[in-house]
């Protein structure tokens, strides 16, 4: 997200409506694909809890 804000400052655009329209383009990709990548992620079973020592 950093490098997103840093680059154009560094580079510069032509307009700063061309920056914000790109911005904004970028977060809605990065948004659909991290919803993308958690529905397709196969879900773990919850962990074994550890074996407990039985002592007589």
């Amino acid at each position: 997200m950093i490098a997103a804000l840093v680059v154009p400052v560094l580079f510069g655009s032509y307009e700063p409506p061309d920056t914000a329209r790109a911005l904004g383009k970028f977060t809605r990709i990065l948004k659909s694909d991290t919803r993308t990548m958690k529905e397709d992620a196969p879900e773990r079973p919850p962990a074994a809890t550890p074996a407990t020592a039985i002592t007589s």
